[in-house]
């Protein structure tokens, strides 16, 4: 095995919703296998637009090198993904920001400048998510569960009460 981790086979293979369910499990576009190639690399590498196009969107850094010196824009072998990566280059270069689907920075980000914190390792997996899950591990014996509410707008239902209201007038 040489270090590469799931979020490299599905990049590898253009599964763009298992890469979505790893990330959010705590996988980090970051991760690199023992040759320094990161998920970009490999969805680059194997031609998958859609999926390059995502990684871009969640922050992934395309200027990262493998230990050959190559970045994702040096493996493209597809001209539709090294169009886009180049236009993301040149993007950076003018000092234009990629588009992000980030909701909201952490405060890490936002004291380090913009730059992530957090350190990825070996497995895939950022180490600040990690120990987080570790010690919720730990204490899951001891505490419940914390239930997760779903966010919903119902800012719509305000005017069927109004008129309701008005109704029973």
């Amino acid at each position: 095995m040489d270090d590469t981790a799931a979020i490299h086979f599905a990049s590898q293979k253009g599964h763009l919703e298992v890469v979505r369910e790893l990330l959010a499990s705590g996988a980090s576009v970051k991760a690199k296998n023992r040759k320094g190639f990161t998920a970009l690399h490999f969805a680059a590498q194997n031609s998958h637009l859609d999926l390059v196009k995502y990684l871009v969107r969640r922050g992934v850094d395309i200027t990262t090198k493998t230990n050959a010196g190559q970045t994702a824009l040096h493996v493209a072998e597809n001209d539709d993904v090294r169009a886009f990566l180049k236009e993301c280059e040149q993007s950076l270069k003018k000092g234009v920001e990629l588009p992000s689907e980030k909701k909201d920075d952490s405060v890490a980000e936002k004291a380090d400048d913009g730059k992530v914190s957090g350190e990825a390792r070996k497995d895939g997996v950022d180490a600040e998510q990690g120990e987080k899950r570790k010690s919720e591990e730990i204490g899951a014996g001891t505490r419940p569960p914390e239930v997760k509410k779903a966010k919903v707008s119902l800012s719509h239902l305000e005017n069927d009460m109004e008129e309701e209201d008005e109704a029973d007038d």
